[in-house]
């Protein structure tokens, strides 16, 4: 019996079957436990096909970890996160594919990952410019993930090179210089160099703002 002290939250933490199983686990027919019930409920985005394939399974093979699901139910929630063109995909496949996870990470891998979708990332990398309102270091973080996706048969260098010079395309030609001025060899070199010269702008702006509202209230 529950102490009389103790809160609802408190009980409410503890599950209990018809058995009143403590462990709150799924009984099999012997009156044992056969897996503890994950008290978890991470679900993955839905894949359309248009997502990075990689960073997709990665995600869904963390949330099959943490809630402890069984091959079956992996195959389960993997075929219902599909939609749109990953969706299309699938109705494509014969049965026997369908139903074993294995078979069917594979073929979705060989359909969404890799050279396959070489041009479309490269496709991404050259339209992808900085937001209004963005970050710099949020952009540069994405230019140089999509150009590694981009150019995965380069080397790491070569694919650093690569983001940099976009990078470059995205600033102001006044900021080029202060980066060609840094000997910025690497996205986080340029981008610690952007924030601090964009550091110095506001401030500046903030300073030169105080003095014409100082000004005014003093003619």
């Amino acid at each position: 019996m529950a102490d009389g002290n103790e809160s609802e939250s408190e009980q409410s933490e503890i599950m209990f079957n018809g058995n009143n199983n403590e462990e709150g686990g799924d009984l099999g027919d012997n009156g044992k436990n056969r897996r503890p019930r994950s008290r978890h409920h991470i679900m993955p985005e839905p894949f359309t096909g248009e997502e990075d394939w990689d960073h997709f399974i990665e995600f869904f093979e963390d949330c099959a970890e943490l809630t402890q699901w069984t091959s079956k139910e992996k195959l389960l929630y993997l075929t219902t996160s599909l939609k749109g063109k990953a969706r299309l995909f699938y109705s494509s496949l014969p049965t026997e594919e369908k139903r074993s996870y294995g078979f069917l990470t594979a073929r979705l891998e060989q359909r969404f990952s890799g050279k396959r979708q070489q041009r479309r990332w490269v496709a991404k990398l050259q339209t992808r410019t900085r937001g209004k309102d963005e970050d710099i270091a949020t952009f540069g973080d994405e230019v140089r993930v999509l150009s590694q996706k981009a150019y995965g048969n380069l080397d790491q260098e070569a694919q650093e090179m690569l983001a940099l010079q976009h990078f470059y395309r995205n600033v102001s030609p006044e900021m080029r210089c202060s980066l060609c001025d840094n000997g910025c060899r690497t996205i986080r070199e340029a981008v610690e160099v952007v924030e601090r010269v964009e550091d110095i702008r506001r401030r500046r702006e903030i300073s030169t703002n105080k003095q014409l509202i100082h000004n005014y209230k003093h003619r």
